[in-house]
This record gives structure tokens, sequence and C-alpha cells, in this order.
């Protein structure tokens, strides 16, 4: 039997909590744990709860992906233009449309408009468009070895990703497939625990 007193308060709500779980009795009246809770089971609560306060971040790292994950790539522009010409059989040219700071569906529709469609023939369309554009950022990357990210940047995430007290995320104009796919390809992937995309 375990004393009381060797154990701080938090760590003793945690054991008695456990105990209770167990159908143990705590006899309170001589400060001490009950038998049935072991020193093994006393070990494995105290370490999944110190275990847990370590890794929960203090810190949250968003990091967008074009231009600063990976370089400004044309792959994207040209998916959208061409997902957007096949579906609606038009010929939208570039250069009438900034890409910059816009998100994917941002894109998608400005590209639309300049088809000439109405905003209700945009809402109607769209997830046909994405879903080819999708298909297209696929189709490019494919074909590509590996992407290559920008210097410092794998050995930056790296670091980041060993501490326990950061926890890393996205915050991008990228659709979730889209990023996805560009951050496989360039090894990244799986860095990242979650992220807010231009799907959102």
């Amino acid at each position: 039997r375990l004393n009381f007193r060797d154990l701080d308060r938090e760590t003793l709500y945690t054991v008695l909590y456990k105990a209770n779980a167990l159908g143990a009795i705590v006899a309170a009246s001589d400060n001490a744990i009950p038998s049935e809770l072991t020193p093994a089971i006393i070990e494995e609560v105290m370490e999944q709860k110190y275990h847990q306060k370590a890794q929960k971040p203090k810190w949250l790292i968003l990091f967008d992906i074009d231009g600063t994950l990976v370089g400004n790539l044309t792959t994207s522009k040209d998916a959208n233009v061409f997902a957007v010409n096949k579906v609606l059989g038009s010929d939208v040219k570039t250069d009438e449309h900034i890409f910059d700071g816009r998100t994917d569906p941002e894109n998608l529709m400005g590209l639309m408009r300049l088809a000439g469609l109405t905003d209700e023939a945009i809402a109607e369309k769209l997830d046909s468009v994405k879903s080819v554009y999708i298909e297209k950022v696929a189709s490019l990357f494919s074909g590509l070895p590996r992407l290559d990210v920008l210097p410092g940047v794998e050995e930056l995430l790296k670091y980041l990703s060993r501490r326990s007290d950061i926890m890393l995320g996205l915050l991008t104009g990228n659709l979730a497939e889209t990023a996805e796919i560009k951050l496989h390809k360039a090894g990244v992937w799986e860095y990242f625990k979650f992220g807010v995309y231009g799907s959102d």
C-alpha cells in the first residue's frame, strides 16, 4: 500500500480516478491507496498523464504553400484555365485575370466570369470545374519525379516537428486535395496535422 502523502495533489486525483474505474475502494481513513491499485497501474497512469502534458502544444505555426514551402508554380494556373475551358467549352485567356493572392475557388470563379457566366451559373457548375481542376493538378504533378521545397524549408520543418510545444498546420488558398497533392510530391505532407484551405 502506498501513502497518499507520496503523491502530489494532481497525481493523487488521477490515481484515485483510476482506482474508481477499477472498482477499488479507497481507504481514506489511513491515507492509503488500496492494494488493488498496483505500482504498475500507478506508473501507467502517471506516464500517460505526463506524456499528454508534454505533448500539448502551446504554439501553432501555419504555413502557406505556394511561395512559402514550394516555389510559385504555373501548374495551378494552367490547371485552373484547363478546368474552366474544359467544363464550359470556352477559351478563357489568363492575361485577363490576376491569380496571385486568391484562393483556388476564387480563381476558378473569376475565370468563369470572364467566360460570361452569371453568378447563378457559376454556382451550378463550380463543383464540376473543381473536380476537373483537381484531376488536372494530380495529372500534372504525377509526371514530376519530385517537387522541390524552397531552401531551408525541410530543415525548418524537421526542427519544428521535434518540438512538443509546437503544432504545424497549413493556411492556404489551395483546395485541400491540391494541397495534399503538392506536399506529398514535395515529401513534407506528414509534417502538418491539419489545414485551413481555400475549399473551407
